[in-house]
């Protein structure tokens, strides 16, 4: 479902793209690229974040008392 999103989604951008002229096709293009750039930075975020936490849940259930990663 994922790849299927994704190859739907770069379709229909590049459909779009196609009805702009080259000024508004460049400023598009650096507004996707800043998004894509946020998007990278929040998924690498929410990783950390989650590995952070299950590590913590690991360092208790092994330890048998609160953690101190945290």
């Amino acid at each position: 479902e994922y790849d299927r999103l994704c190859r739907q989604s770069v379709q229909e951008i590049e459909e779009f793209s196609k009805k702009l002229d080259d000024e508004s096709r460049k400023s598009f293009d650096a507004l996707l690229e800043h998004y894509l750039e946020l998007t990278y930075i929040e998924k690498s975020q929410t990783f950390c974040d989650g590995f952070r936490l299950g590590a913590g849940i690991m360092c208790e259930v092994f330890k048998g008392r609160e953690c101190l990663c945290r």
